[in-house]
């Protein structure tokens, strides 16, 4: 259904004004979609432009974007090799549909790649130099490798680097590490430590994102639960991508409006087929977990933004939230009111302890 989907909509595709590959070795497509930030969207284009690897084709998307995004696109597109670009003239996006250009936009980059691999990189992250080139040697030095993946690490707005060795100290998997282990930890809630990450970051062979319908609206997990499984899947601690958290990213923004995204998150798993391509893989216990993750995640995101917007006293974003839980998923109505009570006294609690507490 989603490359379907980005067959059916109205884009234009730009191929390189110039390529220059070196002959025998494979191609890494890097996807980057865009629509604002041109500030972020010039360091996230740099940063591929800046690969030690010489057979990386950039695949830029203008998502309909903003005229100074736009023409950045186009500059870039004209004067870069190996760089093609696709056009939206409408941008592919709604507010109860947050996910709409993961499977519209990825996907026609998709379609166009000419990539033996492929990855998707966010307007607003960048990669270290050595990414591309430490990525496809994961591939090429074994054969059975299907996915691959980089360490990763966050920065804020300003590019400064968190140094917090959380993601580092949950990724202690090997060089190469059988897929379905990836996805049995991540969904038994990552006890060996194998696997942890924020957002899309896996690099999939482009053959298997075909057979399997390419991007879908829950990449952060099909990923794993969809692509890792299929073979081994590979690791590089000394590859990186730099994860950017700031007040402008999509989910935060959607957070504070009360999105719950209850309804589209259950649709994305039935769209993407994780649950049937499980069913003929794997026996019913191991199904059965999958169910029991699928259940928790549901009511993992609901609740969060109930507890973030109470935190942050965003009564407006904390009675939206309890409404679309009533009309999507009223069986977590009385969780999300007990996380709301929870969040407030804890709030006043906390402050009073801090009050009464002797100085020292």
């Amino acid at each position: 259904m989603s490359i379907s989907e980005a067959r059916a909509s109205s884009f234009s595709y730009l191929p390189p004004l110039r390529e220059a590959y070196e002959q025998g070795k494979p191609i890494l497509s890097v996807i980057l979609d865009c629509y604002y930030r041109l500030d972020l969207v010039r360091q996230s284009i740099q940063s591929v432009l800046d690969q030690d690897y010489p057979n990386v084709e950039l695949i830029l998307v203008d998502n309909g974007a903003q005229q100074e995004v736009r023409q950045h696109l186009s500059d870039v597109h004209q004067s870069s090799k190996n760089t093609a670009l696709i056009r939206f003239a409408e941008n592919q996006f709604s507010w109860n549909d947050v996910e709409k250009a993961v499977a519209i936009c990825w996907n026609a980059a998709l379609i166009h790649a000419k990539g033996d691999f492929v990855s998707h990189l966010s307007y607003d992250d960048m990669l270290s130099p050595s990414y591309a080139s430490r990525m496809v040697r994961l591939f090429v030095e074994n054969p059975e490798c299907i996915t691959a993946a980089p360490m990763q690490y966050s920065i804020n707005g300003a590019g400064e680097i968190n140094t917090d060795p959380y993601l580092r100290d949950r990724n202690t998997r090997g060089r190469y590490t059988d897929g379905c282990s990836l996805a049995f930890d991540l969904i038994e809630g990552n006890p060996r430590k194998l696997l942890a990450h924020s957002g899309e970051i896996f690099v999939i062979k482009r053959e298997a994102l075909l057979r399997y319908d390419g991007y879908d609206r829950i990449s952060d997990v099909s990923q794993v639960l969809k692509y890792a499984i299929l073979g081994v899947s590979g690791f590089d601690a000394e590859a990186t991508l730099y994860w950017r958290h700031h007040e402008w990213q999509l989910n935060r923004q959607a957070k504070r409006k009360g999105a719950i995204w209850y309804s589209s998150i259950e649709k994305a798993w039935a769209d993407s087929d994780i649950v049937e391509l499980w069913r003929q893989r794997f026996d019913a216990d191991k199904v059965r977990a999958l169910l029991d993750y699928k259940s928790r995640m549901l009511a993992a995101v609901p609740l969060t933004v109930v507890s973030e917007n109470t935190r942050n006293m965003n009564a407006y974003g904390v009675i939206v939230a309890l409404l679309n839980m009533a009309r999507e998923c009223p069986a977590l109505l009385p969780r999300g009111i007990y996380a709301v009570v929870k969040e407030l006294l804890s709030m006043m609690f906390g402050k009073t302890y801090r009050r009464l507490r002797p100085r020292a």
